[in-house]
């Protein structure tokens, strides 16, 4: 359940804010669009708006178009089958690849320019060539006061304060801005420390063993 719609972020910003009370510094069809704008921003910024989705593998080829709607990747995993099971795939710099011991199964990935690259090249392919995706993605535009906002809740509570300075802007408001400024930092990095990842799992820890060698 949404811990805030469009008007419930409007009356936070009326609190933080009086001018947001002003029509002749914004108007209501402003304000909805900085709401939703700050959601954007807020998902294109942090990876909390996420999905899964799938690329399937393609012989000797590295690169892949990633999910549709995709804003950034978060994680590669592949199921390895046997006792390995399901693991991560590595993040790696794509100019220092290293070399696998197992040329015929992926074991490391990289994002960059709207592609997913995956190493090393497969040929012949392996029997499973579905690799799953965990990618970051732009929530869909937020047109009236009943919208609900869709990222974690974690993170909505950061939405009225980008929207606060959008109007403290508005009006000039320079010093409350820089304020507005240090609460979004210091309430993104409250929201990040406290997002339970779930089934994002070990990121970062390791892809399959006996990956490089």
């Amino acid at each position: 359940m949404a811990l805030y719609t469009v008007q419930t972020v409007i009356d936070k910003v009326k609190i933080l804010i009086e001018e947001a009370s002003d029509t002749n510094i914004i108007t209501e069809n402003q304000l909805i669009t900085a709401v939703s704008d700050a959601q954007k921003w807020v998902a294109a910024e942090t990876g909390c708006y996420r999905d899964w989705g799938t690329i399937t593998l393609l012989a000797s080829t590295i690169r892949y178009s990633p999910p549709t709607s995709t804003s950034g990747v978060i994680a590669l995993e592949y199921n390895y089958g046997g006792a390995i099971g399901t693991r991560n795939l590595i993040p790696v710099d794509p100019n220092n690849v290293p070399h696998p011991n197992d040329l015929n199964l992926p074991y490391f990935w990289h994002f960059q320019g709207n592609e997913i690259s995956v190493f090393p090249a497969l040929s012949p392919l392996p029997s499973n060539t579905t690799v799953n995706v965990l990618y970051g993605k732009i929530p869909a535009a937020l047109t009236a006061l009943t919208d609900s906002l869709v990222i974690p809740d974690e993170f909505q509570i950061v939405v009225p304060y980008h929207v606060a300075k959008v109007v403290a802007i508005k009006d000039n408001q320079m010093e409350k801005v820089n304020l507005l400024n240090g609460e979004i930092q210091r309430l993104t990095a409250k929201a990040v420390a406290q997002y339970d990842t779930g089934s994002l799992g070990s990121v970062g820890q390791g892809g399959s063993q006996g990956a490089a060698g």
